[in-house]
């Protein structure tokens, strides 16, 4: 997958999401949270991974790690509730 459709992907699975878990590494137990709290962690992350990598002060490829992992750390369940390491 490129970069947008991974991106696309992501959003997506959070959209789609009635309910949204998040792991606390601390306490080892995954918290409820909002969707917004979510998507303005990945859209702050990636705006500044991709302002990074135009002022060439970043690699490309820190965005596509930073892509494929939070992707792989989204896992939704049949219902409908995504579940984020």
């Amino acid at each position: 997958m490129n970069n947008q459709e991974l991106k696309k992907s992501i959003l997506n699975k959070i959209s789609k999401a009635k309910t949204i878990y998040v792991f606390n590494g601390y306490t080892e137990f995954y918290f409820k949270t909002i969707k917004s709290d979510l998507l303005e962690n990945f859209r702050n992350t990636y705006k500044k991974l991709s302002e990074s990598i135009k002022d060439g002060t970043t690699p490309k490829y820190y965005l596509n790690e930073y892509l494929e992992e939070f992707n792989k750390n989204c896992h939704v369940h049949e219902d409908m509730d995504l579940y984020f390491n």
